[in-house]
């Protein structure tokens, strides 16, 4: 039966994979996200001490005495304007793979983006210009609209939810100026020009075209119901993402796919960097609605897959921290100096060490566990979500996928989180427990048989 799967996985899946992997979209779509980490932690420390979860009352006393705002104002020009980076990094990831200035298609992409973009804001004037109204607001008695309209690119046009819509125009965009880099149609100005200047004037005729785009984007879907590119993509993503959190049994289903595949040697970011756009738009929603809450994550939009994601990807693809758990108790000296090795990498979450140096790929022993333990895993976590009610911080889960869930898990959630973690964590355990268990007792016969015949 493994030999089966192993020539399906040879014949049919590794050629699939090998393409992904090479795919220039794909690639970049990964770098993309890699490459915001900085961000995610440069704004770590004033968005963990801003919406600490312990105590409630934190938040209050920050916005009264005035510091709340400012937190506010780090996290906006942050995460909640995630698309904007986006637009631009992607663009310069995709450029850069087929040799082509990445900093012009950086800046085309970005200009594409906020092209497309809502460019004005519509206030209630009657209650002053602090309540944004997205209706024109009528006087019940005269039927006169008393709403005016401010020039201004809104905060949230570009968070999480316009990833999709950004990630298409930039592409869109790079794509245009590659081809036609490639193509000569910037032409190529004389030595005696300053590189500098050179560079800025060259792409001049592919800016006409790329912006033309983009201008026949934003008229195009001007004429639609939603009135712009992004509200449109925002709807055409809610509906996903409402099945999606109305059952999360699809999600635990994706990751077990990326374990499945990580058994065959196949890295799990194939997957994860498909959906880290989606990724990102559900922490993101979290955030928001955390937010307008004050502080409250005990009901977000998709606060269950929060919890689930961490559960499952507990030490990496493969759900392995129970197996370095399982380790301790080693007996043979190949999995003593095993654990040495592993331990800390396991951690922080990578796993790669343990995959290999056990190893597990393609290896019988482990195939159950390493793919099994995170569709159970996620199963159990859900279930327990059910009754176990976290108050749970979303800014959490921005920080890098290397933070220890050690860490992470009681700043996002306290208690309540921990409990949860360590039910799972057992659970985990006792799934590679006895599979790990035939592994050492194999190796220990071996070193055994070894000293025998040394002997």
């Amino acid at each position: 039966m493994m030999t089966k799967i192993e020539d399906l996985m040879t014949k049919r899946i590794m050629p699939i994979a090998e393409k992904i992997n090479n795919n220039y979209f794909l690639g970049a779509l990964s770098e993309s996200f890699v490459r915001l980490t900085f961000i995610i932690l440069g704004i770590a420390l004033v968005a963990i001490v801003g919406y600490w979860p312990i105590p409630t009352a934190w938040g209050t006393w920050l916005t009264s005495v005035g510091i709340m705002e400012h937190v506010d104002a780090v996290i906006n020009a942050s995460t909640n304007a995630l698309a904007l980076y986006v637009s631009f990094i992607f663009a310069a990831a995709y450029a850069k793979k087929q040799q082509v200035n990445s900093q012009n298609a950086g800046f085309l992409g970005l200009l594409s983006f906020l092209i497309i973009s809502p460019q004005t804001i519509m206030l209630t004037t009657s209650q002053g210009i602090t309540e944004v109204a997205k209706n024109y607001s009528t006087n019940p008695i005269t039927k006169e609209t008393t709403s005016k309209v401010i020039e201004a690119f809104p905060i949230s046009a570009f968070g999480g939810q316009s990833l999709l819509a950004a990630l298409l125009v930039s592409f869109v965009a790079s794509w245009l100026y590659i081809k036609m880099t490639k193509k000569g149609f910037n032409p190529k100005l004389p030595d005696s020009i300053p590189p500098m200047v050179a560079e800025s004037l060259s792409p001049a005729f592919s800016s006409m075209v790329v912006v033309g785009v983009a201008f026949s984007l934003r008229v195009g879907f001007g004429f639609t119901q939603a009135g712009n590119m992004l509200t449109f993509f925002n709807e055409l993503v809610a509906k996903p993402l409402g099945l999606l959190t109305s059952t999360p049994i699809a999600f635990i289903l994706i990751l077990t796919l990326a374990s499945f595949l990580w058994f065959f040697g196949i890295h799990p970011n194939v997957v994860y960097g498909a959906i880290s756009p989606l990724t990102y738009t559900i922490i993101l929603g979290n955030i928001a609605a955390y937010k307008a809450s004050g502080g409250i994550g005990t009901d977000l939009p998709y606060g269950n897959l929060g919890i689930i994601t961490t559960m499952i990807t507990m030490g990496g693809a493969g759900c392995t921290l129970g197996l370095i758990l399982s380790m301790v108790v080693a007996k043979s000296k190949r999995y003593k100096a095993m654990f040495k090795l592993a331990v800390i990498p396991e951690l922080f979450n990578i796993n790669e060490p343990l995959v290999f140096g056990m190893p597990m790929v393609l290896n019988p022993i482990f195939f159950l566990p390493m793919v099994f333990s995170p569709l159970i895993i996620g199963l159990s976590a859900w279930g327990l979500t059910s009754f176990i009610q976290v108050n749970l911080n979303p800014l959490i889960g921005l920080m890098p996928w290397t933070t220890p869930k050690l860490l992470s898990i009681p700043l996002a959630g306290g208690i309540k989180y921990i409990l949860i973690f360590l039910i799972c964590l057992t659970i985990n355990t006792l799934i590679y427990y006895p599979f790990f268990k035939i592994a050492d007792r194999q190796a220990l016969l071996d070193e055994k048989n070894e000293e025998l015949q040394a002997v």
